[in-house]
């Protein structure tokens, strides 16, 4: 799968999605200080998937109507990043069957999932 993490993504989740075989990129690597949008633009430019902590994304794709793959959103507030790395890993398999043209929101108890309508 290919992906592109957000620079706001731990570099645990990184370093366990690379491991797993995904295609994995990260703004941190790549853009630092890229825009939502020159974020949001990568990621359809390349045919990623992102993965994000930041609410704005929704506003891009729902309200100013950008383009999307797929984004999955992580509401994660329990702490250390390994507790966040075990809901991500624990929910993995259905986030990867449902992420294409969707918007997944991930919490420790739900997984909302909303497709991404193009007009």
């Amino acid at each position: 799968m290919n992906l592109l993490a957000d620079e706001n993504v731990e570099f645990e989740i990184i370093d366990w999605l690379r491991a797993e075989g995904h295609d994995m990129r990260w703004i941190s690597e790549h853009s630092p200080g890229a825009t939502d949008k020159q974020v949001l633009d990568l990621a359809r430019t390349e045919n990623r998937f992102l993965i994000t902590y930041d609410l704005d994304f929704g506003e891009l794709v729902f309200q100013q109507k950008l383009c999307s793959s797929g984004i999955l959103l992580l509401r994660l507030n329990v702490n250390p990043v390994e507790a966040r790395l075990k809901v991500i890993k624990s929910n993995w398999a259905i986030i990867e069957q449902r992420l294409s043209d969707h918007f997944v929101v991930l919490t420790e108890a739900t997984i909302r999932v909303r497709p991404l309508t193009l007009t």
